[in-house]
């Protein structure tokens, strides 16, 4: 997230990401498939390698904390169609404060790139989440959630606030 180069018209407010993980005990591993879609932009099956194809695959390693140190550490770096296989590297840790289940992530560009837009290592994700169970009969809660989003990256600086529930 945080990028600006030019993706076609409304492409940098869609995103759709498929992933696939592998889970061993504190430690995961997988890849992530960005696509931005956009009319007149790449096409769905447009897998250039050229930086200007529809999809950016990036290989990524997760570990967990224990919950002594209920922490997460995320590595990532965009293996496909980034020139500048940019390095993403990112920190969440969860607490929780009258029953609300919060969290805080902090995410840094290792280096210069397009992508990220960034000329050098960066900050380009500050986090805020909160999440709880509205419970709605004695049988069923609703889990709802808030995610405040910055990127204070002065190339970009934008904010994203996420909205969003599960069934």
């Amino acid at each position: 997230m945080g990028f600006l180069r030019d993706l076609g018209p409304g492409r940098g407010a869609n995103e759709h990401d498929l992933y696939l993980s592998l889970s061993f005990g504190a430690v995961s591993i997988g890849v992530t498939d960005y696509y931005f879609p956009a009319p007149g932009g790449p096409k769905f099956f447009d897998f250039d390698d050229n930086g200007e194809g529809a999809h950016y695959l990036e290989p990524f390693l997760q570990i967990s904390g224990p919950e002594t140190a209920p922490f997460t550490l995320f590595a990532g770096f965009f293996a496909y169609n980034d020139p500048d296989n940019s390095i993403y590297l990112e920190g969440q840790f969860p607490f929780v404060v009258n029953g609300v289940e919060m969290g805080l992530t902090v995410g840094v560009v290792a280096g210069e790139s397009g992508f990220y837009n960034t000329g050098s290592v960066a900050l380009v994700n500050l986090g805020l989440s909160a999440s709880r169970t509205i419970q709605i009969t004695e049988s069923f809660g609703l889990p709802v959630f808030v995610r405040y989003i910055l990127n204070p990256n002065p190339r970009v600086e934008r904010s994203y606030l996420v909205f969003g529930f599960s069934l």
